[in-house]
């Protein structure tokens, strides 16, 4: 639930200032290791981006070349260049090309709006800013490619940088194929000259993480260079391999790989011959595993976009954790997990987590690990519905920003094999697609859902309904939103749910009174209060009171009036801890005491507001903090600070494409 103001307007998704880079690195993933041996690459893409006629280059190239580091890094070498900065999408979890749109828009904190496509809202926000995209792993998503044209057309200033394994093919495109590293030839060479090839380099660095004192000699230097040359050069086959040099000299080493690596005789014949070595390196390194590091290296292919330990633990049922973080350890160093260390998630590189898939469907286990990762997502997801209105909703919001793709992939399998726990699920998510403005995405899901499922008046469906009647309520999509909250009434009053129905009552009233309804907003809103209080429901209580409030104040203009109903709705969100919903309210505050001329508490209650917004990342109420402030800078005879707050503010609601608010007048 949020407040009033919060409800009608409210959008928390990523503003381009969090996202973007802006002369610094903020959105780029930070890799592991050090890079290395693409420093003629590097310069030659950077040059390609310095010419103006030059707006779109896609790196093309086999498997685990390392496409995506080398993009990593031209975008950070270019941050400078890009003044508005520098915005990372990994497009690695998506496998329909019509949500590539929506993760752009998510990138850069477009708020989905049901009137116009999202191309239009990505474009309305980038403008003419300078600003630099890198789209990571497009491959999968190649049908796509008209939205890339269209964002060239629609921003004249944004450049697109792509990884991919293979072209585009739109106009003004610029192919640069990124070629493994170079490799020794057949003949001998001295040992200093090895060095200077950039396979043996990375075998070298990869190999002193784990062995710092390892030194290349003329004992050990043909060996070096004849692993380099059987694994082509592909950087991450080489890495692999070095993982084992924990446990095998480079003789052993070498002649694990001879055997194992038999290009000519067996492999998947109609594959290019590096995609084959790489397919083989990664099946030489799984077969290295004991068998439970297979069993869980396996498993974890039914990930999307990364996962955490208690999640690869959830996929190990009746094994002990400390075991599977064990087995967990040993993939990472031998490199076939990758662990980031800020944020404390792991991820499978792409190309190895397509093998893992291959492994996980040889034995069927497919449906099985699909069953056990909607498990563990359905219960994140119900603990969240509680924690976004506790104290901890900003680490619950990040949380589930996190899993954004996990849950799609779970709601994508539930629906398709359990559709009441679809409902369920969707219902649980409701919170979090309204607060982040995922509003358009969230009510696909629901009606889908709700569409799949028989009517079975449990809790669950009245618990969707209510979700996408908040959702379609917020789109102005009013008759829509109100047969939804109609139902969630009826189903809460049919199984005496005093909770839910409180909560269907405030959203059913707010519905009213945009509409212009207020005789039946009224009587709702009076039922919701006798609910909450015989209940001693207090987030109901105090839900209704802002409402109250709110509704009242725009009716009669009563200022006397609001500002108690509204204090005591404050004072039950301080003692829930829903900030949230307590910088909303100071936004109201604000706004009652600015109507009654009283510009000390207006201004103290809107830089609460302010400051409490900017916590949780909600744009929407810091917006319209700004522009009430800028009206008490004005009442003030303070026009350059007015004209500050009000740019600020405009600044914000064009981002979330909600212009007019700007002008609404306080009267």
């Amino acid at each position: 639930m949020m407040s009033a103001r919060a409800l009608h307007l409210e959008s928390l998704a990523l503003p381009m200032t969090a996202s973007r880079s802006g002369g610094r690195a903020g959105s780029l993933p930070v890799p592991p290791t050090r890079f290395i041996s693409r420093e003629c690459e590097l310069t030659a893409v950077c040059d390609l981006f310095q010419r103006e006629d030059v707006r779109l280059v896609t790196l093309t190239g086999p498997r685990g070349v390392g496409k995506t580091r080398l993009a990593i890094e031209c975008a950070r070498a270019l941050l400078t260049a890009y003044p508005d900065g520098v915005v990372f999408v990994s497009l690695a979890p998506i496998t329909d090309p019509d949500l590539v749109v929506s993760a752009v828009a998510q990138a850069i904190g477009v708020r989905q709006s049901p009137d116009e496509p999202l191309i239009d809202g990505v474009n309305a926000v980038i403008g003419d800013r300078r600003l630099l995209l890198v789209l990571d792993n497009f491959e999968h998503v190649l049908d796509a490619a008209p939205f890339v044209a269209d964002l060239l057309v629609g921003c004249s200033r944004v450049k697109v940088l792509v990884t991919s394994r293979a072209r585009l093919r739109i106009r003004g495109e610029h192919e640069f194929i990124v070629a493994p590293l170079d490799v020794p030839g057949a003949a001998l060479l001295p040992t200093d000259r090895l060095e200077s090839f950039g396979s043996v380099t990375l075998f070298l660095e990869r190999t002193r993480e784990i062995q710092p004192d390892f030194q290349l000699t003329d004992a050990n230097g043909a060996l070096v260079a004849g692993i380099c040359q059987r694994l082509d050069g592909l950087p991450l086959a080489i890495e692999l391999a070095a993982a084992r040099m924990k446990i095998l000299q480079p003789e052993a080493l070498f002649e694990r790989l001879v055997q194992s690596l038999p290009l000519l005789t067996s492999g998947s014949r109609d594959l290019p011959a590096r995609q084959r070595t790489l397919r083989e390196a990664i099946s030489w390194s799984y077969d290295l595993l004991d068998i439970h590091q297979q069993t869980l290296f396996r498993r974890l292919a039914v990930f999307r976009g990364g996962f955490t330990v208690d999640a690869a633990i959830a996929m190990m049922p009746g094994v002990d954790g400390a075991a599977v973080v064990d087995a967990l350890a040993a993939l990472v160093d031998h490199s076939l997990v990758r662990r980031e260390a800020a944020t404390e998630r792991f991820y499978l590189l792409e190309t190895i987590a397509e093998f893992a898939k291959e492994q996980l469907d040889q034995r069927d286990e497919t449906t099985m690990l699909s069953e056990l990762h909607l498990r563990y997502f359905e219960n994140l997801a119900e603990r969240s519905a509680i924690e976004l209105h506790g104290p901890r909703q900003v680490d619950w919001l990040a949380r589930l920003d996190a899993e954004h793709d996990n849950l799609r992939a779970a709601l994508h399998w539930s629906q398709t094999n359990d559709p009441a726990r679809a409902v369920a699920l969707t219902g649980a998510l409701g919170r979090y697609w309204y607060v982040h403005g995922h509003l358009v995405e969230g009510t696909q899901w629901l009606q889908r859902a709700l569409a799949g499922a028989p009517d079975d008046g449990t809790a669950a469906r009245a618990r969707a309904a209510l979700s996408i009647g908040i959702l379609q309520r917020d789109m102005a999509e009013y008759a829509e939103a109100g047969r939804h909250l109609e139902l969630a009434i009826a189903i809460y009053r049919e199984i005496d749910d005093s909770v839910g129905l409180t909560q269907a009552l405030a959203d059913r009233a707010l519905a009213m009174f945009y509409q212009g309804d207020v005789e039946v907003a009224r009587p709702l809103i009076a039922e919701g209060l006798r609910l909450a209080e015989s209940g001693g429901d207090a987030h109901g209580l105090a839900y209704h009171l802002c409402i109250q409030a709110f509704v009242e104040f725009n009716i009669t203009g009563a200022v006397e009036d609001a500002i108690p109903l509204t204090e005591r709705s404050l004072d039950l969100f301080q003692q829930i801890g829903d900030v949230g919903d307590i910088a909303a309210l100071h936004g109201h505050r604000g706004r009652w005491f600015l109507s009654a001329g009283d510009l000390q508490h207006a201004s103290e209650a809107l830089f609460d507001d302010l400051a409490l917004a900017s916590q949780v990342g909600n744009r929407t109420t810091m917006a319209y903090a700004l522009k009430l402030l800028g009206f008490v800078s004005l009442m003030r005879n303070d026009p350059t600070g007015a004209h500050e707050r009000f740019s600020e503010s405009l600044e914000m609601y064009r981002t979330l494409r909600l212009q007019g608010d700007v002008v609404e007048n306080l009267e």
